[in-house]
């Protein structure tokens, strides 16, 4: 079975020249969605790492059963006014438009070694995002996973300094 089969490729969404990479298909089918688990887990384990952050809000969906198969805790990055307590926000651009992301301050601690997951790296804008607040709170983003990455935006080069692992690549 191959996972990049459950997934469509739409056309000129959410805005032309875009093509948005539809992963709800994968969510239908319990194989393409454990395997996907299965690939995520084995990489956070080879990362000897003590937390994992994912990023609303698909990454959730792959870093959630992560957490609790590995008994990692896991974090959470999420969108302008999403979290009640205090927290720390970064603005930054996204390849249509410009997003808040916040994590509340308490969610790692100093010295942290930390995975993010996230269901796509186009750009690469989020995770830079994410990891200047991972880097605010006092962790060490040492992994980033993605489901899906969009070679053609040149995301891994703008993160230069990250690990980066993708199971689907598109070029």
């Amino acid at each position: 079975m191959k996972v990049e089969d459950f997934i469509i490729s739409i056309e000129n969404f959410p805005k032309p020249g875009v093509i948005f990479r539809d992963i709800t298909p994968i969510f239908l089918n319990p194989t393409a969605y454990n395997e996907c688990i299965n690939w995520f887990s084995d990489r956070v384990k080879q990362a000897n790492v003590n937390k994992i952050v994912a990023v609303e809000s698909r990454g959730f969906l792959f870093a959630a059963p992560v957490s609790h198969v590995l008994g990692i805790p896991m974090a959470l990055i999420r969108k302008k006014n999403k979290l009640p307590r205090e927290k720390v926000g970064i603005v930054y651009q996204l390849e249509y438009g410009e997003e808040l992301l916040e994590l509340h301050v308490d969610s790692i601690n100093n010295g942290d070694k930390v995975v993010l997951i996230d269901d796509v790296l186009a750009s690469g804008g989020t995770v830079k995002a994410s990891s200047e607040l991972i880097k605010q709170t006092g962790g060490i983003l040492v992994l980033g996973l993605f489901l899906i990455e969009l070679e053609y935006l040149h995301g891994r080069e703008n993160l230069q300094n990250l690990k980066i692992d993708s199971m689907i690549r598109y070029v």
